[in-house]
């Protein structure tokens, strides 16, 4: 059953079917109840590690030509990924080639449809979303995280 709410949640172009079979497979395992308030911390706990290890085992992944993602973890307070960018080695570097506020609002888009993002278990039970771009170093150069609640305003 993890393997298919892995496929499930990170198949990003059929977001509110993700939504809600992600969502109702979580009440038919008897993780959340009818109001997505997770009822079995053990097991929900345990499916989001799963989640996480099978992510894992395919990065880092290139995003696009520029973009790579190093790393994503999923977690009742936390859905956290960290990217690389490709020549950007400073937070100069950055700001020369991404207006932070339109970028920020791309992110929360991006959070809000994709993947996890539509989940209202996430949304209710007040998981936040992060997204960090770090250097070559792995210094962090970028922050942004929001609650996935935000999506529903």
């Amino acid at each position: 059953m993890y393997k298919f709410l892995t496929f499930l949640l990170l198949s990003c172009s059929m977001p509110v079917l993700a939504e809600s079979q992600f969502d109702r497979s979580l009440i038919k395992a008897e993780l959340i109840n009818e109001n997505y308030e997770i009822i079995d911390s053990y097991e929900f706990n345990k499916m989001m590690q799963q989640i996480t290890n099978e992510v894992a085992v395919t990065l880092p992944r290139k995003v696009d030509i520029d973009t790579e993602l190093l790393s994503m973890v999923v977690t009742k307070p936390l859905i956290a990924q960290v990217y690389k960018l490709q020549g950007i080695e400073t937070k100069e570097d950055l700001l020369k080639k991404i207006e932070l506020e339109k970028f920020n609002q791309w992110v929360k888009n991006y959070a809000c449809s994709a993947g996890l993002g539509p989940s209202q278990v996430f949304r209710v039970n007040g998981t936040q979303f992060s997204m960090k771009i770090i250097n070559s170093n792995f210094l962090e150069l970028y922050n942004y995280t929001f609650p996935l609640k935000a999506c529903d305003e």
